[in-house]
């Protein structure tokens, strides 16, 4: 008997993997269906919603800025603020929103100002994504959460950091029924993938990790026992190490943290991150700072050949030279 129930264990842990796995290529469809216009990397998104609500105050949105009508008419119908961002954002106002942020991104470029030129792309990725949730789309919030101050009497938000504690009380006041709402959200992208991947013959290539996944376990062990490091140090590097093995890797076709080579690492510092990412001055110090961390952890754990790695340095020793130049 001992020995059937062992058996059994292992069939549960068993499936239980396989399970996982599936996941993992379910979440990899998900992104490969995206239209190529609609892709853009997370790492870029991220670096991008801090001040995002700023947008706000640009002219284009203003003009379609919610009514006083607009806030009476939900505030009315609906109890819960989400409710009422979603009933007015309707597909006719989601249309015209797309239209506003395509006009603004062309004044960007006009205007060459690449930070909030980066905001509207993450906020044109996001909207334009099947079954995105409006009422947790930042910019609509802070629109509708404007509109609301105004039309109630309050003393109207134009500074970002009134706006900012806004969104906060918002994100707090309705932190339950918003992770409900995405949980409700990604159970059914799971459901629907589920359904897609059902006997494709090349499940197993989907559910590949990517290269930064192969050594996440790896590096996460290997920072955790650098005591000079921050929680927040560590999440950096991270951040800084995905941005070139699954952003860089995944556009530039290399598929092994092995084909990484001096020549391509120049590349990634002086051409495609500057271009790709248009970092401040202090992210770019931070992205040579991460690698250098992380060209000592590959030495460490011999990923890479020897005779790589004193090429690596010296690139990375190039920091100060490539922030003089760094407009």
């Amino acid at each position: 008997m001992a020995k059937k129930k062992k058996q059994k264990k292992a069939g549960i842990a068993k499936r239980q993997q396989n399970k996982n796995l599936k996941r993992k290529a379910i979440k990899r469809k998900i992104q490969s269906d995206k239209p190529v216009q609609q892709k853009m990397t997370m790492s870029k998104v991220k670096k991008s919603l801090k001040n995002i609500a700023q947008l706000v105050y640009e002219p284009e949105l203003r003009e379609i800025a919610f009514s006083k009508e607009d806030v009476a008419t939900v505030d009315s119908r609906f109890e819960k603020t989400p409710e009422k961002i979603e009933a007015l954002a309707t597909s006719e106002f989601l249309e015209k929103f797309k239209a506003q942020l395509k006009g603004m991104e062309e004044r960007l470029e006009l205007e060459k100002n690449p930070d909030k030129l980066v905001m509207v792309q993450a906020v044109t990725y996001y909207v334009n994504q099947e079954q995105s949730l409006s009422f947790m789309n930042q910019v609509i919030v802070a629109m509708y959460l404007y509109a609301e101050a105004i039309y109630g009497g309050q003393e109207p938000p134009e500074k970002l950091e009134q706006l900012n504690l806004l969104l906060r009380d918002y994100d707090i006041t309705w932190k339950d029924y918003l992770e409900e709402r995405y949980r409700q959200l990604e159970a059914s992208k799971v459901t629907e993938a589920e359904e897609t991947l059902e006997g494709e013959a090349e499940a197993e290539e989907v559910m590949a990790d990517t290269v930064f996944e192969k050594i996440e376990g790896e590096l996460d062990v290997y920072l955790g026992e650098q005591k000079d490091l921050s929680d927040d140090a560590v999440e950096r590097v991270k951040e800084d190490v995905q941005v070139l093995l699954d952003d860089y890797f995944e556009e530039k076709s290399i598929g092994k943290l092995e084909d990484l080579r001096p020549r391509r690492l120049s590349n990634f510092l002086e051409n495609w991150f500057v271009q790709t990412m248009h970092p401040t001055r202090d992210d770019l110090a931070q992205m040579y700072d991460s690698l250098k961390i992380f060209i000592d952890f590959t030495h460490k754990a011999q990923k890479i050949e020897e005779d790589k790695i004193s090429e690596f340095r010296e690139i990375l020793a190039k920091k100060e030279s490539a922030l003089e130049n760094h407009s």
